[in-house]
């Protein structure tokens, strides 16, 4: 065999073993690159295998604060005067207004207090604040014995007895006058004062009511005009009657 043969054989073998190399080489990387790929696919199977995290719990709501509440029975039905506009709310917190009293008007009291507020039930059912209360219920002046701001109206007299009938055998002593109605009576020197046996006394003008209780001026124990709450009556029972026309 002479060299070129020899050459060329050499040449063919390389080649032959170059190529099985490469294909060798080949197939070791798509080996590597598989088994990678497959390590991949098994981390992102138990990711999606494992449970979420559990969000963090959202805070609760800090629960509206409270009006300690409690009941004066001796003021259910008690009259109060406004020295200003009061807003009445329909919740303790003061927060949803419903409607204003004015100023130099009257409440009616159901008895249910709070921290600086009462819940009231005239002229509507709701809640206020007791800054521009006063006792007197024109939210007048409180002295007594002038009347505030009220105005004398019509003559009435107080039912007697001897006039009218055993049906008022228990004005025979008059009757017993009030500051609010039926609270906080009236007195003079100690003693109870109001309007006597068949006294004649005076409406206020407007009329002031609340229930069974009437607003008027009488001449007091102590010779005076005073103004007071007395009762009217019950029922079918009235405790006042018109003036005589000569009076």
């Amino acid at each position: 065999m002479n060299y070129k043969n020899i050459k060329r054989i050499s040449c063919a073998l390389l080649f032959a073993a170059t190529v099985n190399a490469g294909s060798g080489f080949g197939t070791a990387a798509n080996a590597i690159a598989d088994q990678n790929s497959n390590q991949q696919t098994d981390q992102l199977l138990a990711q999606a295998a494992s449970p979420a995290p559990s969000p963090a719990p959202t805070p609760a709501a800090a629960p509206a604060a409270t009006t300690s509440l409690s009941e004066r029975p001796d003021y259910i039905g008690t009259c109060r005067g406004t020295t200003a506009a009061v807003n009445i709310y329909e919740d303790t917190q003061l927060t949803r207004r419903i409607g204003t009293v004015p100023a130099r008007a009257s409440v009616t009291l159901t008895g249910v207090l709070g921290n600086g507020i009462a819940q009231i039930r005239t002229p509507s059912v709701g809640w206020i604040q007791t800054t521009n209360l006063v006792t007197n219920c024109t939210g007048g002046d409180t002295g007594g014995n002038t009347g505030g701001n009220a105005q004398r109206g019509e003559c009435r007299r107080l039912r007697d007895p001897d006039v009218d009938g055993a049906g008022y055998e228990s004005l025979r002593f008059g009757l017993r006058a009030y500051e609010n109605p039926g609270t906080t009576p009236q007195t003079y020197q100690g003693s109870s004062d109001g309007p006597g046996k068949g006294a004649r006394i005076f409406l206020t003008n407007p009329v002031q009511t609340n229930g069974k209780w009437i607003r008027v001026f009488y001449t007091s124990v102590s010779g005076r005009e005073r103004l007071g709450w007395i009762s009217a009556g019950t029922g079918t029972t009235n405790n006042l009657a018109n003036c005589p026309a000569n009076r």
